[in-house]
Order: C-alpha cells, then structure tokens, then sequence
C-alpha cells in the first residue's frame, strides 16, 4: 500500500510529508485542511475508519479542492464527450449512458438480445407454427410478429402488408396464442369475482340500476307520508 500526492501525483510507500514540505512548501496541517488526506500510511492504519475516508474522497473531490475542473465534467448543455445526441434514435432527451446509446436505446437494445436469446433457444428445441413463428422475409424466430416489433423497423412493411405478400403465412405461435386467451381469461374473472363487474360500462350500468333503485323507494315512502298525513287529517 502506498499514499499518493494529491498536487502532482508523487507517492511513497510509507509517508509523502517530506516531499510535500521540500517540493511545494506547505505543512502537514495545510495540506489535510486543503485536501482532507493523510500524509502517512501509518496513520491510516493507526485508524480503522482512516482507509475508508481515504477511499471515499474520490479524483473529482481532488480537483475540485485544487480549484480546477474534472476533465471528465460534462460542459453546459453538452449530452456526452463525443456525441451530441444518441446515435441510434437521434434524441437527446434521455442521459447518455454509453457507446453514444441513450438510456431508452440501451434498454431497448438489451431486451432485444435477451429477447433474440430466447427466440434462438425455442427454435433449437421447438416447433415452427407452435412454439416459435418464422419470419418468412429474413428467416428469423420470434414468439409473434408485429408490425412495430419487427416488421416495420427492419422489412419496412406491416403486418397487413405481410399477410397479403405471404398468404397462409402465421404471425403468432399456437402455444403464445394460448397463454394470451388463458390470461385473458383467468384476468377477466378475477376482477368478476372482486368487483362484481367486467368493465367500466358495466360498472356505470348497475350503479346506474341501484340509483334508479334508490329514487324509487325514496319516492314510495314520501308518498306513503303524504298518504298518512292526509288520512289523519
């Protein structure tokens, strides 16, 4: 283990303060107050929590104690080093986050491997038609073909445009169909059995029913008050 200068970058495996002294004429109490490290290795192993404050006080913290910029500070409005906008969709709405990909496109981009992964392995082990569907344009394996997922970005067509050049041609797997009406389903009773009805329209509709419910028997008792009082009198 070795301490470094933290004004031009010396370092020494047991203490740095002679060289502080001798090379840029300040003391051992200035130099902590300006930088907030240890001159020697021996005190930071004298104290526990010494190493983990060395640690913490990182290269920006450095130079912003020498009155300087970071070289790797971003400038006002720039969205990275060495682009101006994301290479892949052209905005620079959302932070950059590497390889000049924005957060939205690197996202998209990994669930795309993933997604081609999976695809890969029904292929391998699957059925065309039950398990996995065959791009008829570039031959690729997908669980359902869209228009946005896949035809348009990479064939320029859509899925009517599809259909009708490959007639006969299926767009979704049998066993993804299924899943889909089996959710569907399974969604659709569930909220039968908590709320008592399928969809907003229903909903309004026996609310509808219980208010109609309600002003009549209202309305039959204020009649029946009035029939009562005009027999009393």
């Amino acid at each position: 283990m070795s301490i470094k200068c933290c004004i031009c970058g010396f370092s020494d495996e047991k203490s740095i303060l002679s060289h502080v002294r001798n090379a840029h004429d300040m003391s051992a109490q200035e130099y902590r107050q300006r930088f907030g490290r240890p001159l020697r290795v021996s005190w930071l192993k004298s104290d526990s929590n010494a190493m983990a404050r060395f640690k913490a006080v990182g290269r920006a913290n450095k130079y912003l104690k020498l009155g300087q910029q970071s070289p790797n500070r971003l400038m006002d409005g720039q969205w990275s080093k060495d682009h101006d906008s994301c290479v892949s969709c052209g905005s620079s709405d959302y932070p950059h986050v590497g390889n000049g990909l924005c957060k939205r496109c690197a996202l998209k981009m990994f669930a795309d491997k993933k997604r081609s992964e999976h695809n890969l392995a029904a292929m391998k082990s699957g059925t065309d038609g039950i398990d996995y569907v065959t791009c008829l344009e570039c031959g690729k394996p997908f669980m359902m073909l869209r228009t946005d997922g896949h035809l348009r970005p990479a064939h320029g067509i859509t899925l009517d445009e599809y259909i009708a050049k490959h007639p006969g041609a299926v767009t979704t797997a049998k066993n993804v169909s299924d899943q889909m009406r089996t959710n569907i389903s399974s969604g659709r009773k569930k909220l039968h059995q908590d709320r008592g009805y399928l969809n907003p329209q229903s909903q309004r509709d026996s609310k509808r029913v219980e208010m109609i419910a309600r002003h009549r028997d209202a309305r039959m008792q204020r009649n029946a008050s009035q029939t009562c009082a005009d027999d009393s009198k």
